[in-house]
């Protein structure tokens, strides 16, 4: 199938000529002499590509593609701005209207068709690395979401009918057993449930910065929910805490949300007596936190492919939960302004993660 082209030009000679040469190499060119009726056409016809002037009557270039963007709710249409605006401050604006590229009038047919090539190009690699990423999504899903909903389900619905059979033959330690039971499947349903609709809530705000604020002694929010993570897995004495002072620019909810999610996978696959050691400093304009278990680690190879319902091994080790955390932790981390670096060994984890200061 074709390409749609969109070029918003107010010169119509000029505009002519490009339509000309691009329907001369098969293209479906879509035509605008101004920024309104632009924005109309983009609705109708979702453009693979926009040519845009920069320089036009009623709304400008830059004010154009940002109100396309905004129409079709995307940010990856490749935008090149067709200007005679040629200094490193115009180039500059344009990139941080979202352009892909910039050319400078006048320019020859081969530059154009140069442009074009190369930006639909890289549109179609992003869309298929996009395909490929989202056929592994849907594969994990199918294969992780439903053991992690069956598993506790199924103990519930069999401890209750046991409780229906035989309520009135049981005694005391039995009932506290089943009990004991039932609360841990509902819990480990619920930490599902709470990890799916984090990871939702993130990938709907991904676009868009999240909520700030100065939370003064992060260092202590720190503790506390590590202290929390450490208490549910009956370990507050494997815990070790090395924590330097700091105040943090970051939502409280995000900060907390992340730091659980790390250190709950922590916890969660290294064994019971082991040390998890979580040590905080501030490295170059970074809170520095590192988190270190003894647990069954994975394979190097493996750490790039660390992501949403992604699970390795679960045929050789027994995991709960649907693969989340990390990848929660990792979208947290990039909308503030940091990163995460993962190490792993057959001896342990290492999770570090950097967080902006000030």
């Amino acid at each position: 199938m074709n390409n749609n082209i969109l070029i918003i030009e107010d010169d119509d000679d000029l505009r002519e000529e490009v339509v000309g040469m691009l329907s001369f190499e098969n293209y479906n060119v879509l035509e605008a002499r101004d920024g309104i009726s632009a924005i109309e056409l983009a609705k109708i016809n979702k453009p693979d590509l926009i040519l845009c002037d920069i320089m036009m009557q009623g709304i400008d270039g830059y004010d154009t593609i940002d109100k396309i963007r905004e129409s079709l709710n995307s940010v990856t249409t490749p935008v090149v701005f067709i200007s005679a605006l040629s200094s490193r401050d115009d180039v500059r604006k344009g990139m941080s209207h979202g352009a892909n590229d910039y050319l400078t009038k006048p320019f020859a047919r081969r530059e154009l068709l140069g442009v074009v090539e190369n930006q639909l190009a890289k549109q179609k690699n992003i869309n298929n690395y996009t395909e490929e990423k989202n056929d592994d999504l849907r594969k994990n899903l199918l294969l992780n979401l439903p053991h992690e909903f069956r598993t506790p389900l199924n103990s519930i619905v069999g401890y209750g009918s046991i409780l229906k059979m035989n309520d009135a033959q049981m005694g005391i330690s039995e009932l506290k057993e089943i009990g004991d039971n039932l609360v841990e499947s509902g819990n480990r349903l619920t930490q599902v449930v709470d990890q799916y609709l984090q990871y939702t809530e993130l990938l709907v705000k991904s676009q868009s910065a999240l909520d700030s604020e100065i939370i003064k002694d992060a260092h202590v929010i720190l503790a506390d929910c590590a202290t929390i993570v450490a208490s549910k897995f009956d370990r507050k004495n494997d815990l070790i805490l090395g924590l330097e002072p700091i105040d943090l620019n970051i939502s409280d909810y995000y900060f907390k949300m992340l730091i659980t999610n790390i250190v709950d996978n922590s916890f969660k696959f290294s064994h019971p007596e082991s040390k998890v050691d979580i040590k905080a400093e501030e490295i170059d304009g970074f809170y520095t936190i590192i988190v270190k278990d003894n647990g069954i680690g994975f394979p190097d190879n493996k750490v790039d492919n660390i992501g949403a319902f992604v699970q390795f091994d679960r045929d050789k080790n027994e995991q709960q939960g649907i693969g989340l955390g990390l990848a929660i932790a990792k979208m947290i981390a990039k909308v503030y302004g940091g990163k995460i670096v993962i190490g792993s060994t057959k001896e342990g984890t290492s999770v570090s993660l950097k967080i902006k200061v000030g």
